[in-house]
């Protein structure tokens, strides 16, 4: 789905595989008929992200620590996964996938949270991030006019609002500034550390950005489990 969806949202059967035949839904959710027979090959993010699944699964149904039934978070998992690598790999929150987070969010943030709390969770963050995005923007491109050079990619877009807001819905009003904040301590040291080695390489340009979603999404499930 990571795959498809970028490219034809909501059309599972139009990319084709190696020999011409079409891949259905569960083709793109598991590739594993595919892969024995060979007709695809195992990349490392299709191997990986089904390994981590069935494994954060299988721990999680376990150790039972989970502050939702067990089959609606892994929902939400395979949502916010979902995101996560589209994010990773395209940079690209696409606003028909952030539909689906609404609704569910808002699903699940009513069985967290008080209904209250969980819409003004997701106002919170929807405003809050909104502020940075349109300040961001506005700073990037006078510093830009500045120093005559040109930005071709914001550090922040606006499917990271909506992702926001949806966190929000998720985590309530009590837990969404805390979930901002760690999300941008991870993408502060890990930018950090991207940025060095860049400069050690000697590969740093005016242009250098990471996509911000996952670490919104990093942290909402670490709040999410450590209730």
């Amino acid at each position: 789905m990571a795959d498809v969806l970028p490219i034809n949202w909501g059309h599972f059967n139009r990319k084709k595989i190696e020999n011409g035949s079409p891949l259905d839904f569960f083709d793109y959710a598991f590739c594993w008929r595919q892969i024995i027979k060979r007709e695809i090959s195992c990349s490392v993010r299709i191997c990986a992200v089904n390994v981590l699944y069935v494994s954060a699964s299988l721990w999680l149904w376990h150790n039972r620590i989970l502050p939702i039934d067990h089959a609606q978070f892994l929902l939400l998992f395979f949502y916010l996964g979902l995101v996560f690598i589209i994010e990773m790999e395209h940079r690209l929150i696409n606003h028909k996938l952030s539909i689906f987070g609404f609704i569910f969010g808002l699903i699940i943030g009513a069985k967290l949270n008080d209904l209250i709390l969980t819409l003004l969770g997701g106002l919170f963050g929807f405003i809050f991030v909104l502020i940075i995005f349109l300040l961001g923007g506005f700073v990037m491109r006078r510093v830009a006019r500045l120093r005559k050079v040109t930005i071709y990619q914001d550090a922040l877009g606006f499917g990271d609002v909506l992702l926001s807001c949806i966190l929000g819905l998720i985590l309530g009003w009590s837990t969404i500034l805390s979930g901002l904040l760690l999300a941008t301590i991870l993408a502060g040291i890990t930018g950090s550390v991207i940025l060095m080695i860049k400069i050690l390489n000697k590969e740093y340009h005016p242009n250098l950005t990471m996509p911000y979603g996952p670490f919104l999404v990093t942290s909402a499930i670490a709040l999410i489990l450590t209730g």
